[in-house]
């Protein structure tokens, strides 16, 4: 993912996780690990699902749909990236919904089998792709960017 992306601050983090209990048990370990952790991307992983987490009801045998699958890997590359994502879901379900929406929009392209024949051939309901998309790194850049600008500017309105 983008290496370039600001982290938050780890005392904003410290002083969440102390005010609300329920998410310090449930992330808190989380931050205590290293880096070189081997489980540490596997926790990240498990409480930064947005679609089908450990404690939802999904039915069983129902499988994640690609959208699910995506929005849920964008949102584990941001955690990674900034393991303080995993305290602001919302934050984090907008950002990756719409690195996800960018990401498939640009690269979902079917193939179907010809009904006169076995060639390969782009089904008609292809997504248009268009010139000068930005790819998938600029696009969580950006997104990120103008997140930590709205957090910034909501800290600074709550402070007044």
């Amino acid at each position: 993912l983008a290496p370039s992306l600001p982290r938050s601050d780890a005392a904003d983090v410290r002083e969440l996780l102390r005010s609300n209990k329920k998410l310090a048990k449930m992330v808190g370990h989380i931050f205590d690990m290293s880096d070189d952790d081997p489980r540490k991307e596997e926790e990240i992983r498990k409480y930064s699902a947005i679609y089908g987490r450990f404690d939802s009801k999904r039915k069983d045998g129902k499988h994640l749909t690609l959208h699910e699958l995506t929005v849920n890997e964008a949102a584990a590359q941001l955690c990674v990236k900034d393991n303080a994502l995993l305290t602001r879901r919302d934050e984090l379900f907008a950002l990756a919904r719409q690195i996800s929406r960018e990401v498939t929009y640009k690269y979902t392209y079917r193939t179907t089998k010809s009904k006169c024949g076995e060639r390969d051939e782009l089904s008609p309901k292809r997504i248009k792709v268009e010139d000068g998309f930005p790819d998938f790194q600029d696009s969580v850049q950006t997104l990120f960017q103008q997140a930590k600008a709205k957090s910034e500017e909501l800290a600074g309105l709550g402070s007044q």
